[in-house]
């Protein structure tokens, strides 16, 4: 199983960007597939993601400050996730969240808009 990581990236006073939550799957490679979160997790059922570049691994494991001015990151939640479904871009469509005592299913799906994804939770 490949592991996971849910954080809150709070940006430094007088950064334009909005803070924000961050999903990081570890892909086979050892990169993070990364998207910025428009909803807190676990706020919504349905809710909007940015896929970012993939990060370093560190960021599975990682609390603190950001380099270069950037803010913050604390984890809220880790664990390992199965892949239910890829695409044909090689990025999951389908995951299944090992979360403490339960499982939550994942869908993501891209939009129409650039970089844009559609996300949404249901129990397992």
């Amino acid at each position: 199983m490949a592991r996971y990581a849910i954080s809150f990236h709070k940006f430094s006073p007088g950064n334009d960007r909005k803070d924000h939550w961050d999903l990081f799957l570890e892909a086979q490679d050892g990169a993070l597939w990364t998207w910025a979160l428009s909803d807190a997790w676990g706020t919504a059922t349905r809710f909007l993601g940015i896929r970012l570049p993939d990060h370093r691994p560190i960021y599975l494991d990682y609390d603190g400050a950001i380099s270069g001015e950037r803010g913050t990151v604390e984890r809220i939640a880790t664990g390992e996730y199965d892949i239910v479904q890829l695409g044909d871009d090689g990025l999951p469509r389908e995951i299944t969240l090992n979360m403490n005592t339960n499982q939550v299913a994942v869908s993501l799906q891209p939009t129409d808009e650039p970089h844009t994804w559609q996300f949404e939770l249901r129990d397992a």
